[in-house]
């Protein structure tokens, strides 16, 4: 039972009951709010925008994994999920659906103040496609560069300091000899 919290710091081992939590609102809890008009109006792309950024906060502030790779993870695929529910707003202020309406004139006024331009439903439809592909892009890239930093990552550690050793040689010498008192088993 212990792969639930190994992953985190000491004192964080709950985090994951955190995580599951914000997980469980942001696919089904979500669906109770505003059940009339809830597909058509804001209130629950606001909602799950202020939700993730508060766990976004929250991950920043205590940063509750051990591994680095794991909180970077988790940073970027928070931060996209922000990304989407802010790219989901701005094409549901900036959607016109009803032309020559009052509520259409109301829409195009939101969507000229909260973006600052004044942008018609293709228009935005052309930003929000023009940004999935750049968080796309960005976090393939993101993942490149960690696995290749990885992979040109020594694999022999000193025990005492956790770091790589110096493997330095002076001029006349061309090899290393590795002995280790460690068995098969890796333990003394």
């Amino acid at each position: 039972c212990s792969f639930l919290w190994e992953d985190y710091k000491p004192s964080m081992i709950y985090w994951d009951v955190v995580d599951t939590l914000r997980k469980i609102f942001l696919t089904g809890c979500i669906m109770f709010i505003d059940r009339n008009e809830g597909s058509n109006k804001m209130l629950r792309l606001l909602i799950a925008n202020v939700v993730c950024a508060l766990h976004h906060t929250i991950l920043l502030a205590f940063n509750p994994y051990k591994k680095k790779d794991n909180y970077y993870l988790a940073f970027i695929s928070n931060f996209l999920l922000i990304c989407c529910f802010s790219l989901g707003t701005i094409l549901k202020l900036c959607s016109r659906e009803d032309i020559g309406t009052e509520e259409n004139d109301v829409t195009s006024a939101s969507c000229s103040s909260f973006i600052g331009r004044a942008l018609d439903s293709f228009k935005a439809s052309v930003l929000v496609m023009a940004l999935t592909i750049t968080m796309l892009v960005t976090t393939i890239s993101l993942v490149t560069a960690l696995a290749v930093n990885k992979i040109r990552v020594p694999t022999l550690h000193m025990v005492s300091t956790a770091l790589p050793p110096n493997l330095e040689l002076r001029e006349p010498y061309t090899y290393h000899l590795f002995m280790s008192y460690v068995l098969e088993t890796g333990t003394k």
